[in-house]
């Protein structure tokens, strides 16, 4: 921005699935549905299954890199014990003496997996808490605009846009 001003070519593109029209609308569509089901049974509307029903494909991908971290988090230990029964010269480790070297090996990739494999969830995370804030602000901003004005006087500006930023914010965190 010093030497030109900024254009909209020079903005990355945001991909189609994180867009607020992608997901929106099912949000919304989840929401009205959620509305009227606890309306019948007269019990409040629950946000939360308006936004599983938005994010559930991210989250069962990210529900598989935390089970398989996980499960590279649950070997290491194993490797480590069979490490120290070769220094100990136990005779029920997995692998003898000259071959340790080997356990060293795959506790090291094990690790350098656990790290890699963690990113990725944390990335899937990250990416499920954007979802959401962006498909409740979608629904926030459309009910705002169908707000009649007798109800649209009963909130301020600020209390809106306390609305639309500050709390959905909350729920991504």
């Amino acid at each position: 921005g010093n030497r030109c001003h900024l254009q909209e070519s020079d903005v990355w593109a945001i991909h189609p699935k994180e867009a607020c029209d992608t997901n929106g609308p099912p949000m919304r569509e989840k929401w009205q549905q959620e509305q009227s089901s606890a309306a019948a049974v007269n019990r409040k509307p629950n946000i939360g299954w308006p936004i599983f029903y938005t994010v559930r494909q991210s989250m069962a991908v990210a529900g598989g890199w935390k089970l398989i971290g996980d499960g590279f988090k649950l070997l290491n230990p194993f490797v480590l014990r069979q490490i120290l029964l070769v220094v100990e010269g136990d005779k029920n480790a997995i692998v003898e003496a000259d071959r340790a070297y080997l356990l060293a090996l795959v506790l090291f990739i094990t690790t350098w997996l656990q790290v890699i494999i963690d990113q990725r969830y944390q990335y899937y995370v990250q990416r499920i808490g954007f979802r959401t804030q962006c498909a409740m602000i979608s629904v926030l901003y459309r009910q705002i605009l169908e707000l009649t004005p007798g109800a649209r006087a009963a909130y301020s500006s600020g209390k809106i846009a306390n609305l639309m930023s500050t709390d959905c914010a909350k729920v991504q965190t």
